[in-house]
């Protein structure tokens, strides 16, 4: 509800909660294992989800208006469109392992760090 994804075991951060929605950060920020301030030149390629694209859109517009949150606009990234639904690709995953579990690969890896 802060405006943080997390969606990348190759993107670590620590989110910095200040007492209200706009005051709060990302820092500490990791991709590769490398500080993103010395990668700030990189190019990336982005894999997400329709929701990070799309249905997100009411709570930025809101939070960017009523919040003064200064947020990326991914809608005017490049994209490709692929036929796959995430969400069906996640039940029949879950499904195929037998729950969320750690048999199917659920760990606690450290990538978002609260403080």
């Amino acid at each position: 509800e802060r405006g943080f994804v997390q969606f990348s075991q190759q993107i670590r951060y620590t989110v910095e909660l200040g007492p209200s929605r706009n005051s709060s950060q990302a820092t500490e920020i990791v991709v590769d294992g490398v500080p993103l301030d010395e990668q700030l030149e990189r190019r990336f390629l982005v894999a997400c989800s329709t929701f990070f694209r799309e249905t997100a859109v009411a709570w930025e517009e809101r939070a960017a208006r009523q919040d003064g949150l200064s947020l990326v606009n991914v809608r005017e990234w490049p994209r490709i469109d692929t036929d796959r639904f995430l969400r069906d690709e996640m039940i029949a995953y879950i499904c195929e392992h037998g729950g969320v579990t750690q048999e199917g690969g659920v760990r606690r890896d450290g990538r978002l760090i609260f403080k």
